[in-house]
């Protein structure tokens, strides 16, 4: 009896050992899956930061590259607007210097031509008004077609180059030439009387009187006639001078605009 107990209980101890030993042995493998598990999932979270972290980089570049692309063209659409706007402004500068300096020659003419006179003019002198106006004439012809050539460089407008230009060219060489057929009568004149007056003696008081009388009639008719046709001529000239400003000023004023 004692021997079937003692037999019985080595038996159970025997298998509580062996259920524990196998308890254990399973728990054991069970917490290495588990740190297995873990170690797994940490390592495919890293990569996938890691891999993420790298998207990022490669997108960042992309953008930073696009971005770096825009500003570059960008900066040359910009150059090449400020260059279109610089040479625009330049080209509007210069049709605005060109009215001005069409206008300093036109009203310089003009107003030279208004100012002289022949009234006091003495014999002695008519020769070489009339040289010295003709070169005047010819200097004012020439400044006249280089500032005329500036404008038409800028043409924009057929009204402008096909009438108040020429008009107004026009009306200063009668003006020019309205004074210089006077001085040309004046110098004849001159002329005559020269003549005339050698052929008397000095004692000859009375026919040398008539003559300078009749000279000087003939000088004052020449000055009347001359004063009457160039101030018709100058009102000619300064209407059309002041179509030609008033053109300008409008267009000056849209150029400035613009």
């Amino acid at each position: 009896m004692c021997t079937e107990m003692y037999l019985a209980g080595t038996i159970f101890i025997s298998a509580i050992t062996y259920f524990i030993g196998s308890y254990s042995k399973e728990k054991g493998k069970n917490t290495a899956l588990k740190e297995d598990i873990s170690k797994i999932t940490n390592l495919a979270e890293k990569a996938k930061n890691a891999a993420t972290i790298e998207d990022i980089g490669k997108i960042t570049k992309i953008i930073e590259d696009v971005k770096s692309e825009f500003k570059n063209n960008n900066d040359i659409l910009k150059s090449s607007l400020d260059l279109r706007n610089q040479h625009t402004f330049n080209l509007k500068k210069l049709e605005i210097e060109a009215y001005f300096e069409y206008n300093k020659v036109v009203s310089t003419w003009l107003y030279s031509v208004s100012d002289f006179s022949i009234r006091w003019a003495t014999e002695n002198d008519f020769e070489d008004l009339r040289k010295k106006f003709e070169s005047e004439i010819a200097v004012f012809n020439n400044l006249t077609s280089i500032a005329y050539a500036q404008l038409h460089f800028f043409e924009h407008d057929s009204i402008f180059y096909e009438k108040l230009a020429v008009d107004l060219k026009i009306s200063l060489n009668d003006c020019a030439f309205g004074l210089l057929s006077a001085i040309g009568e004046v110098e004849s004149e001159f002329r005559r009387f020269k003549y005339e007056s050698s052929r008397f003696a000095a004692t000859q008081y009375q026919e040398l009187k008539d003559a300078r009388t009749k000279n000087y009639e003939n000088l004052k008719d020449i000055s009347q006639r001359y004063d009457e046709e160039s101030l018709r001529l100058f009102k000619i000239a300064i209407g059309n001078y002041r179509a030609f400003t008033d053109y300008a000023k409008k267009r000056i004023t849209l150029l400035n605009k613009a």
